[in-house]
């Protein structure tokens, strides 16, 4: 038992961390849209977003693990209360922090690139909090992506390994509404011909809205599952 709680705590952890990257690597875009080092930029996001596959490998190894020997709902409950609460503070802190946020971009630049290559942060504070149905759609399908085919797995075990496929679904899902949607946005107000600070106000006001709508959804999934945590 001491074991199992051990690998709920790694692995909601570790699931977690997937899905802050997944943020924080766009957060690296967005400023690097503001400092004018847009190409530098995303190579750095997607460095970032290489420790995904790590994380991504072990919360899915322990989850597996506990589908074959622990199968019970009430305990993956638990898993995926833990690591929403994380995702929901996570993001909670991006928004609101954001000079924490670009002096820890500003010092994996120093070391990635060259030092002082920022020069600008965020000069504002994050004021959109308005809805967005693509934004909301797409990560909530990233968080029910482990979710509910791991409740499928514990109902009807003997396809456990078939329905936990289902999860690289909703993932592609949610993938592809950020990539040809949330990205797409991004990439177009960084690659504007000129700055200035409209353009910085825009890109800015376009990060406040993706990361509340993050928020949004992750809020939600974390009250569905308080529900079914209650119920059971």
């Amino acid at each position: 038992m001491n074991l199992n709680f051990f690998l709920l705590v790694i692995g909601s952890i570790s699931l977690s961390l997937t899905f802050l990257l997944t943020t924080f690597s766009f957060k690296i875009k967005i400023l690097g849209a503001i400092n004018d080092i847009n190409a530098k930029s995303w190579n750095l996001a997607s460095a970032v977003t290489l420790l995904n596959s790590l994380f991504i490998a072990i919360a899915l190894a322990i989850i597996a693990f506990f589908l074959d020997t622990f199968p019970h709902l009430y305990f993956l409950i638990i898993f995926f209360l833990l690591n929403t609460l994380i995702v929901f503070l996570g993001h909670v802190f991006m928004f609101y922090k954001l000079s924490s946020s670009y002096h820890f971009i500003k010092y994996l630049t120093d070391i990635y690139f060259t030092k002082n290559l920022l020069k600008k942060g965020f000069k504002q504070k994050f004021t959109n909090y308005s809805f967005d149905l693509f934004s909301f759609i797409a990560w909530f399908s990233f968080l029910i992506g482990f979710i509910f085919p791991t409740f499928l797995a514990v109902f009807f075990n003997e396809y456990r390994a078939t329905l936990f496929q289902l999860s690289f679904i909703f993932n592609s899902f949610g993938t592809l509404i950020t990539i040809v949607i949330t990205d797409k946005k991004a990439s177009l107000l960084a690659d504007k011909s000129s700055y200035d600070g409209e353009k910085e106000l825009k890109i800015t006001d376009y990060l406040s809205l993706v990361l509340i709508n993050r928020i949004y959804a992750s809020l939600v999934v974390l009250l569905i599952l308080f529900l079914i945590f209650l119920a059971i």
